[in-house]
């Protein structure tokens, strides 16, 4: 089969001097071409493959393979770059950069070719600016004292309690934070400056919802586009979250949707969820989070990005200890190993109701076990939800509302004080935790 290594002739400034890669992959096409370059993500919907000028995407149906390209073709493609940032230019040509193509294997994304993404993925990890980005992350919630959770109470909190969590976040070594709605663009703001990255929850499908109504579908999408156009250009998004606690096993609405719509139904209907957004915004990832050990726990997992799960290593409403926690990283992982992709566990944690000061020890062994066999972990929650078991006013006697690793009041907890320490020893450029010897 004859290979094609294929440069795309542009004018090439001297501000815009590349760096070579360390290695590049083979994109083999069902046609018979071959295409060298570097693949920076791949996922049900096709493959983008970087050639360092531009980018180019082909769907999944004109994709037969990728592998790792041979060290000639290695050799060869990063000698052509060398030789262009020495010359600081491309000889501009009058032909078409896509003509050797036809019309038919190019798709609407390649007609953007020349933009380069800053937010990708390869293989089991995520890229911010061409860096590896390890999520070092905490659950946020609008929560306060005397006040209904989320934007019900939102209005009531004043203002620099919101600067001060950003500030303790910060020194934390917290570089991300999950949402479970569209956040205020007075706390986006924050997270700007504060430069802390959002995985921000767009919408929100539960067991609720009839998985076989396009009239609910059609509502979710125009929620989801609604805050996707409103957020997308911020410096401080990573990536959009379209649904919590998939398949809604704990729900009061009937429970498990899996079981009730089939597997199949409620797999297209929160594709087409994630279909919208992506058209809108292909510039930044789609997650969402899934609960770990449910029938149907498996659904997007084949369409997203990035695979999210709220699992919690050790136990829920006790610490287990060391060996069980091991054993869901170890689930954790295959996930990731099976579809090729990057999982984060988005919920994680210890409530100080059970017990106070244990929080410290089982946070730490939680972020320990997990090393770097995810992409990041979330660890839920930044303060205690006065409002979840009961009246805002009165910090309840219930486990749901004692998980942060700060009170109501910005006090920190013991969980607080091993999230810096662990945090703090993480480089954002790195895989995760790795002990050292």
């Amino acid at each position: 089969m004859k290979k094609i290594i294929v440069y795309i002739s542009i004018i090439f400034s001297l501000i815009g001097a590349f760096s070579l890669v360390a290695s590049a992959d083979e994109l083999h096409l069902k046609n018979g071409r071959v295409i060298t370059g570097v693949i920076i993500k791949q996922n049900s919907s096709g493959v983008t493959i970087k050639l360092k000028i531009g980018e180019i995407t082909y769907s999944a149906s004109q994709v037969d393979k990728a592998v790792m390209a041979s060290a000639e073709e290695n050799e060869e493609l990063q000698g052509h770059w060398k030789a262009q940032k020495e010359a600081k230019k491309v000889e501009e040509t009058e032909e078409d950069p896509f003509a050797i193509f036809e019309d038919s294997e190019i798709d609407t994304a390649t007609e953007q070719a020349l933009v380069s993404g800053k937010i990708y993925t390869k293989g089991d990890r995520i890229y911010l600016n061409d860096e590896l980005f390890f999520i070092k992350g905490i659950a946020y919630g609008i929560n306060y004292p005397g006040c209904l959770g989320g934007m019900g109470g939102y209005y009531r909190i004043p203002p620099e309690v919101f600067e001060k969590d950003f500030q303790m976040m910060r020194e934390a070594g917290i570089n991300c934070i999950r949402s479970y709605e569209p956040l205020p663009p007075e706390i986006l703001d924050l997270a700007d400056k504060y430069n802390i990255m959002v995985i921000e929850n767009i919408v929100y499908p539960g067991d609720w919802t009839n998985f076989k109504s396009d009239d609910e579908l059609k509502v979710l999408q125009a929620e989801a586009l609604r805050i996707v156009k409103r957020d997308k250009d911020r410096k401080c998004i990573l990536m959009w979250s379209i649904w919590n606690d998939a398949p809604f096993a704990w729900g009061k609405h009937g429970g498990n949707v899996v079981k009730r719509y089939g597997f199949e139904d409620v797999n297209k209907f929160l594709k087409c969820i994630f279909d919208v957004v992506s058209e809108e915004d292909p510039e930044h990832l789609i997650t969402a989070s899934n609960m770990l050990g449910h029938i149907g726990s498996e659904v997007g997992y084949d369409f997203l990005d990035v695979i999210g799960l709220n699992a919690y290593i050790g136990g829920h409403g006790q610490w287990l200890g060391v060996a069980n926690a091991r054993e869901a990283v170890d689930k954790i992982q295959d996930i990731s190993v099976e579809y090729n992709k990057p999982v984060i566990i988005m919920e994680t944690g210890y409530s100080t109701y059970i017990n106070e000061e244990l929080q410290y020890e089982v946070l730490k062994t939680q972020i320990e076990i997990t090393d770097e066999q995810t992409a990041g972990i979330v660890i839920f929650q930044w303060s205690d939800g006065w409002w979840k078991a009961g009246e805002p006013s009165v910090l309840d006697d219930h486990i749901e509302e004692h998980w942060g690793i700060v009170t109501g009041y910005r006090d920190a907890k013991p969980g607080y004080k091993a999230i810096s320490e662990l945090f703090n020893q993480i480089p954002t450029n790195s895989k995760g935790f790795l002990e050292s010897e």
